[in-house]
């Protein structure tokens, strides 16, 4: 079956598809550097720099491996923490301890279709192809219309 993978502007991570095909894990940007330094420069979506700033303070004040210092150089379009980690290189799944990825699922596709009745969609190809030849229309009458303004 074919899919269209979403797409967000200004997005550098990652969307990858599950094996069902149910849903999209969204991970964000990170890099170790050293032995001891995480730096993490893409959130997963629906994640806001200030909820997770918080989180981190809570993470350094309460959970174990604790991290040292959390410095910040964001800019305004673009999201950066250093975190010094003693023991970074003892955590396996680095994504999954620091909240880097989130879920987007592609189960509930139910809208109005072309006639205006609710239907349940199986999948985006499938909505495309249902509205594909009105919007194309419906741009061409737009066009007829821009033209017959500008000829008066």
């Amino acid at each position: 079956m074919q899919r269209m993978t979403p797409w967000y502007r200004g997005f550098h991570g990652s969307v990858v598809l599950n094996e069902e095909g149910s849903s999209y894990l969204i991970t964000g940007n990170y890099q170790v550097i050293g032995s001891d330094t995480l730096i993490i420069s893409e959130l997963p979506l629906r994640k806001w720099t200030r909820d997770y700033k918080t989180a981190l303070e809570h993470m350094a004040q309460v959970e174990d491996p604790a991290i040292d210092d959390i410095k910040e150089f964001h800019k305004d379009n673009s999201v950066h923490f250093r975190l010094k980690i003693p023991s970074l290189r003892n955590i396996d799944d680095i994504p999954k301890k620091f909240n880097l990825t989130s879920n987007l699922s592609c189960r509930n596709y139910v809208l109005f279709d072309s006639q205006g009745r609710i239907r349940k969609y199986s999948n985006e190809v499938e909505i495309m192809e249902e509205y594909y030849p009105i919007r194309l229309m419906m741009y061409s009458k737009r066009k007829a219309h821009m033209l017959s303004t500008l000829r008066k």
